[in-house]
């Protein structure tokens, strides 16, 4: 199943969840706020805190934070944050008036021996594939917690069970692996993170 849409995303989590009666809401995207947010607090609330045992956590918050409208306030330089990395590295951004453009402040996930620069700046990546790239995060911490986990032996190299690639990103670094199943979807492996859930 390759991942192209948020929607997508969100029912590929909803099925490993073993919650695939959840039927997503209609989007309704407000003015001012990144395209795609409130479908995912929508799937999140309808989810619950529940569906990730022994993790309590609901979706918004297994891992990185994304942030609900009600929770979002512009910083002095009037960026408006909407997703906080799980330690805080790095927040992920939006001016009003250009939801579709993405910012990034802190130290964005790039191999790099460079310097982090200060401030806000461009990332090549729109809000909804952050949101993508979030909600498939999440998911996998929050799942983790409750289905098998399979250690990999490396971080970089996707396991000769999991064929089929689901989601990966450029602006994620061009030698991130990204998210891969298997023919079956019984598998789930994270690039990178060198972990692979079962089911």
């Amino acid at each position: 199943m390759r991942v192209t849409t948020l929607e997508e995303a969100l029912d590929l989590i909803l099925i490993w969840a073993g919650r695939a009666d959840i039927v997503l809401p209609p989007r309704h995207d407000a003015e001012g706020v990144p395209p795609g947010l409130g479908l995912v607090v929508a799937v999140s609330d309808l989810l619950g805190d529940g569906a990730f045992t022994p993790n309590r956590a609901p979706l918004l918050t297994t891992q990185d934070r994304i942030l609900r409208p009600e929770e979002m306030r512009p910083d002095r330089g009037d960026y408006v944050p909407f997703i906080i990395e799980a330690h805080g590295l790095y927040s992920l951004g939006f001016r009003p008036g250009l939801p579709q453009r993405l910012f990034v402040s802190g130290d964005w996930v790039l191999a790099s021996d460079e310097t982090v620069p200060p401030g806000w700046r461009t990332l090549p990546m729109t809000p909804e594939e952050a949101l993508i790239n979030a909600v498939l995060t999440n998911g996998f911490f929050g799942l983790s917690a409750r289905l098998a986990v399979r250690d990999e032996p490396d971080f970089d190299t996707v396991p000769a069970d999991c064929t089929k690639l689901v989601w990966r990103h450029d602006a994620m670094g061009k030698q991130w692996p990204g998210f891969w199943t298997d023919e079956a979807r019984t598998r789930l492996h994270f690039g990178g993170f060198a972990q692979t859930l079962l089911r």
